[in-house]
């Protein structure tokens, strides 16, 4: 059964200075597979990653958008282990950094939830110098390359810049190598 839900949350971090001008904003996507359950409804885990995971300032300034691949295991008793990065890693602007750190202070969830998973999380962009529409990552990786890891739903963070307090451009996406 598909189910496709949406919150959106201003990403205010008082403890990270973002740059003026900067919007950050969280939607959360997912598809509920048969026979599975449906981890992207989880409030835990949704709360935890509109919270900790933020566009990073690095990636801003630069204008960077991209996708990146996060696996882990939740065991017996809904702790996440064996967090990584599946790619691309080494972006070299912090989406990486922000999508492992929340998931590894991610609170336990609820047993049910136990298995293999892999997270794709979208980092879109409004760079409102170059054209209204956002940049939105089009790299993706084959669902071959995660094995037996259940594929959960894109969450997507939003960022966006003006022209004038970001010098930059031309928007561009990460890439695979």
């Amino acid at each position: 059964m598909l189910w496709l839900f949406t919150l959106i949350a201003l990403a205010a971090h008082t403890s990270r200075a973002q740059p003026t001008g900067v919007q950050p904003e969280v939607t959360l996507l997912g598809y509920e597979l048969p026979g599975s359950v449906a981890l992207n409804d989880d409030p835990v885990f949704n709360r935890v990653l509109s919270r900790r995971v933020s566009y990073p300032v690095m990636a801003l300034r630069s204008a960077t958008y991209g996708r990146v691949y996060a696996g882990f295991d939740i065991d017996a008793r809904g702790h996440l282990r064996n967090v990584a990065i599946l790619g691309p890693e080494n972006t070299g602007v912090g989406f990486e950094y922000e999508v492992r750190t929340a998931l590894k202070r991610m609170p336990p969830l609820h047993p049910r939830y136990a298995g293999r998973y892999v997270l794709p999380v979208s980092f879109v962009l409004t760079n409102s110098g170059e054209r209204a529409e956002p940049y939105v990552p089009t790299q993706t990786r084959p669902r071959r390359d995660f094995g037996d890891r259940l594929l959960l739903g894109d969450v997507i963070f939003r960022g966006s810049v003006r022209s004038e307090t970001v010098p930059v451009r031309t928007s561009q996406e990460i890439r695979y190598h």
